[in-house]
């Protein structure tokens, strides 16, 4: 489940570079289906990540801090994973600055360089 997981999110980063947004979307949407069927809630990171990029792209900041803060705190119950912690925290950030909390937006690339 893994490789299908991770391979429709991050599909999502290409196709939303390209404008392709509702088949990010379908990718996003695929992507949580398949993580939430195996039961395996580390999943549920990479599904989040490609999501939250998608939103990113839409300039839908507050979309994105949803799904990602959600995603971070079960990455924080799991050990802050730096593997994806660092990834998720950067673009969780971006969209916090984008939102205007730019000190929290910091603050959460400071967490995730100190790993």
């Amino acid at each position: 489940h893994f490789f299908s997981v991770t391979g429709c999110g991050w599909s999502s980063f290409p196709l939303s570079d390209l404008g392709r947004f509702e088949q990010a979307r379908a990718r996003c949407a695929r992507a949580f289906e398949i993580a939430r069927a195996s039961g395996d809630s580390l999943l549920l990171i990479p599904a989040a990540l490609g999501s939250v990029y998608l939103h990113l792209s839409l300039g839908e900041a507050s979309n994105a801090i949803e799904i990602g803060e959600e995603a971070l705190e079960r990455l924080h119950v799991m050990g802050d994973l730096p593997q994806w912690l660092i990834p998720l925290g950067a673009h969780v950030a971006a969209a916090r600055v984008r939102s205007g909390a730019v000190e929290s937006g910091v603050a959460l690339l400071e967490h995730c360089w100190d790993l």
